[in-house]
């Protein structure tokens, strides 16, 4: 493959439509804890680009479950939110018709592999056909026949092909006690895991959060492994600025902390991503960074936010620019503003409708100012931001933008901010990080990447025309 083919190959970072996905994926330590029934973590807290939708993939491929039922948007029909309830209001829908997917994916798993049916004795298959029969009786009914049923619906308005709204409930009480009851005898035989992804986008035909109903939908999968207790996990992938809206939901904050893992990558884990691609592609290293390697690849990873995609798309950046160059930490300065402004647009894409001027904000943080900002000190600068800054003026009217404790803890979640510890930079990416950015004596600076948007930002007007009419190479 050449270098060209190579670059097209880097630019493939979604991971719902790459095709080669198996061939490079790495498996991390959060990944190995989610998919293990015997750890409890089970929410997987994830930033944009650290590879959640790879880690959705991954999961349903991984070994450790006889059957695994995948749930995120693209598998279901959007449900239209007519009035979001309480959230304990949701839990009994919601327990049940996860155990129903369970069992839906577990009779098909049945009718495709002989070994398994042979793992579940007749009875219990018996019982499993007859409950999932009368189930689809119902639906079939209640959809005006369109051959089949979504479930997921939580007691939300489902609709027929005549746009006609129909309150429907998938499973009565009685259904649902014995759809609980038949899960758990099961799962004392064999194993199954059900991911979902992207729960804000499952629930919704347009950009409405309903927190109660995500709330309550991680609940009942805790319910569920507590109740089940062997042989069954429900994995829920998040964003971390979901995940903080949920902080509003009373019943969520009884969530035991030790059912959260953040979706991580340690240096040698996200340098194997590029490793693995290039021998996918069939690519010599040599031809990409030259007979030294290393120094690109680790200042590659040191520009790096948040995972995979941050890393890959710095790469191709860098490639698509300057084809006939080989990858060096000199030559990679060369792109540092047109990568930062890639890393910005992704920051402001996550957080801006939630949060307006945040990911601008973060960057006005180190402006003029000395590259290292102590956590203690955010407040101070906070108050000069807010009296000097006309952006920061505007955002005045934010929560976040007033309080120092509360923008401290957004840099941290989001990972909008790196960690200096003892000269290493500490990245979003990294186990470590929010452990680290929350010492009380832990020290901040400008994410590696952004350092060519905010020298842009920082310099006199003269040199920013100047740099702005300065043609690529």
């Amino acid at each position: 493959m050449t270098r060209g083919l190579f670059v097209e190959y880097l630019k493939r970072t979604d991971a719902r439509s790459d095709t080669d996905l198996a061939r490079y994926t790495v498996q991390t330590r959060p990944l190995a804890t989610l998919a293990s029934s015997e750890a409890k973590p089970f929410v997987g807290i994830g930033l944009k680009g650290v590879g959640k939708t790879a880690s959705f993939l991954t999961l349903q491929a991984m070994p450790g479950a006889d059957v695994i039922q995948a749930i995120n948007a693209e598998t279901q029909e959007p449900q239209d939110l007519t009035a979001s309830r309480p959230t304990l209001q949701y839990l009994p829908e919601i327990r049940s018709e996860l155990a129903l997917q369970a069992l839906i994916a577990l009779a098909s798993e049945i009718d495709k592999t002989p070994a398994l049916s042979k793992k579940v004795p007749q009875d219990l298959q018996q019982r499993l056909h007859v409950l999932l029969a009368d189930l689809q009786g119902k639906a079939k009914e209640a959809f005006a026949n369109l051959g089949g049923f979504s479930v997921l619906g939580f007691g939300i308005s489902f609709r027929n092909k005549n746009k006609t709204a129909s309150d429907f409930k998938l499973l009565g009480r009685e259904k649902a006690d014995e759809a609980l009851k038949l899960l758990k005898e099961i799962c004392a035989l064999v194993s199954i895991r059900i991911v979902v992804d992207d729960p804000e986008a499952i629930f919704a035909t347009d950009d409405r959060l309903n927190e109660n109903l995500i709330a309550a939908l991680i609940i009942a999968a805790q319910e569920l492994q507590a109740h089940i207790k062997k042989n069954f996990k429900c994995v829920v992938l998040v964003k971390p600025n979901i995940m903080r809206a949920l902080r509003r939901v009373d019943e969520f904050v009884n969530l035991e902390l030790d059912s959260l893992v953040r979706l991580s990558w340690s240096d040698e884990e996200l340098r194997n991503v590029i490793v693995r691609r290039a021998e996918a592609a069939k690519v010599d290293l040599a031809q990409v960074f030259g007979a030294a390697p290393e120094p690109a690849l680790k200042q590659l990873l040191q520009d790096s936010r948040s995972g995979p995609r941050d890393v890959l798309r710095r790469l191709s950046i860098q490639l698509d620019a300057y084809p006939n160059l080989s990858v060096t930490p000199e030559n990679l300065e060369l792109t540092i503003e047109r990568y930062s402004g890639a890393c910005f647009d992704q920051i402001f894409g996550a957080y801006e409708r939630q949060y307006p001027g945040l990911a601008r904000i973060s960057l006005i943080l180190f402006e003029g100012k000395a590259p290292d900002i102590r956590r203690a000190a955010i407040a101070e600068r906070l108050d000069q931001m807010i009296a000097g800054s006309p952006e920061v003026l505007a955002a005045k009217d934010q929560p976040w933008a007033r309080d120092a404790t509360l923008l401290t803890d957004l840099l941290v979640q989001f990972g909008l901010v790196a960690v200096n510890r003892g000269g290493d930079r500490v990245l979003p990416y990294h186990t470590t990080y929010v452990d680290e950015a929350e010492k009380p004596d832990a020290i901040y600076s400008v994410l590696p990447g952004l350092r060519g948007r905010l020298r842009r930002t920082s310099m006199p007007a003269s040199t920013k025309k100047k740099q702005g009419t300065t043609k690529r190479k």
